[in-house]
């Protein structure tokens, strides 16, 4: 949430120095990379202890040695080095084994006094390095995985999954029939042998409502491998 400056520091005011509201605080805005730095410690984290507790390797020793030089940036500015990267593994819960610590010195003293846009990941590279993969990203919670992206999943396929989905739930709160369970997906007509506007004109005189339910329940359990429905001898077809 957006700060604010107290009275006297972002007060602002017309020429004539009537109060005209509060100004927004710049930094309030943009968060400052001390703040994206510790997010990032928090998505790793929650990827190692995920990895570790479904019994599965940290994943790929380069990536976490070069994702570990970047947090160290974000955290430690000018004074990252090698032993502060060794420290910020620790507080991700990784382990010596996890990391190419070659690697790790060696692209440390690369990007030691770089200019930090020079070294800046995207959630999309960050997802490259470490291997975070779709189903890792859904388990531990999209939202608690912000600053790093599946590389399996693009952020814009992402996206368009999660409104996807919220609009099913939306749907779904609503009473909306799903869309797999609908008529136009089920054509009950079909198995009545019946015309689609016969069958319209049946289910607005409620006259379909027991059929409907059963042909229902045997597209939905077997689809095109369903027997052909018993009705107990009614006559289902259109007398006209």
């Amino acid at each position: 949430m957006a700060q604010i400056y107290p009275r006297g520091e972002g007060w602002s005011s017309d020429p004539n120095g009537a109060p005209t509201g509060w100004a927004l605080k710049p930094s309030a805005c943009f968060p400052s990379l001390q703040a994206t730095g510790l997010e990032l410690r928090n998505n790793l984290r929650r990827l190692v202890v995920h990895r570790r507790d479904q019994g599965l390797p940290a994943g790929p020793a380069r990536g976490w040695s070069q994702a570990l030089v970047y947090l160290s940036l974000l955290l430690d500015a000018d004074k990252m080095s090698a032993e502060t990267c060794w420290r910020r593994a620790g507080e991700v819960k990784l382990a010596r084994r996890d990391i190419h610590a070659g690697f790790l010195v060696k692209h440390a003293a690369e990007l030691r006094g770089a200019h930090l846009r020079a070294a800046t990941h995207s959630p999309q590279q960050m997802g490259d390095l470490v291997q975070l993969t779709r189903s890792e990203r859904t388990s531990i919670g999209d939202r608690r995985m912000r600053l790093i992206d599946a590389f399996d999943e693009p952020a814009a396929d992402r996206k368009a999954r999660l409104a996807k989905e919220r609009s099913a739930e939306r749907r779904k709160n609503a009473g909306a029939t799903a869309r797999g369970e609908s008529d136009a997906a089920l054509k009950p007509w079909l198995a009545l042998r019946i015309s689609q506007r016969t069958y319209e004109r049946r289910k607005a005189r409620g006259e379909l409502a027991a059929v409907r339910h059963a042909i229902q329940e045997s597209i939905i359990g077997q689809r095109d491998e369903s027997p052909p429905i018993d009705f107990g001898g009614a006559d289902v077809r259109d007398p006209d």
